[in-house]
């Protein structure tokens, strides 16, 4: 699965606003009357507590293999920093682990049992599904993970677009650098 990855962002509004803003624009997760319902669903779900947030992009699968942005929203300069990091859900590792081990012995066992078969002179028509299960299960556990990474990418990078747009920001080291030189940051595409 994917590692954490951490975003740092500048935006030229204060933190009440930005705070508005993002609740304005996505679904409150674990609220009594989900808003979807009259309104549908939005791109984003997530929690605001104080200047802390936490969000995620919406999707059907549920939250076990989705990437969380947790951080804080504070001020800073002439605005607003959010920083944090995108990280997976805290069963992922733990999930990952016993899966890969119930292929990884399940796979060794019908190896094991094909071997013998074909050592004691026992023919059968299933030996070549004692080759063939293994080494598809390998390559399970090399190209779902794979697919996994890919996956969180592109929800790390969907949940960051939706922060940029949301809060018109930027990077925080080229605001940093911007405001070092005297200029005004401007919000990629404006």
């Amino acid at each position: 699965m994917a590692t954490s990855r951490r975003l740092e962002l500048y935006s030229p509004l204060t933190r009440a606003e930005c705070l508005e803003r993002l609740s304005a624009k996505m679904d409150l997760e674990n609220s009594f009357v989900p808003l979807a319902i009259f309104f549908g669903p939005r791109a984003i779900i997530g929690r605001i507590d104080g200047h802390c947030l936490q969000l995620r992009q919406q999707t059907g699968l549920g939250r076990l293999f989705r990437m969380f942005f947790n951080g804080i929203v504070r001020p800073c300069r002439d605005g607003t920093a959010i920083e944090g990091e995108f990280s997976p859900h805290f069963l992922v590792s733990v999930f990952a682990f016993i899966c890969s081990l119930g292929v990884f012995l399940g796979a060794g066992f019908y190896l094991e049992i094909t071997v013998l078969r074909f050592l004691t002179g026992t023919r059968s028509y299933d030996l070549w599904l004692g080759v063939l299960i293994p080494a598809l299960s390998v390559l399970a556990m090399v190209v779902i993970p794979r697919l996994l990474r890919g996956a969180a990418e592109a929800e790390m990078k969907f949940v960051e677009n939706f922060l940029r747009e949301t809060l018109e920001a930027v990077d925080e080291k080229i605001a940093g650098a911007e405001a070092l030189r005297g200029g005004r940051v401007v919000a990629a595409g404006t």
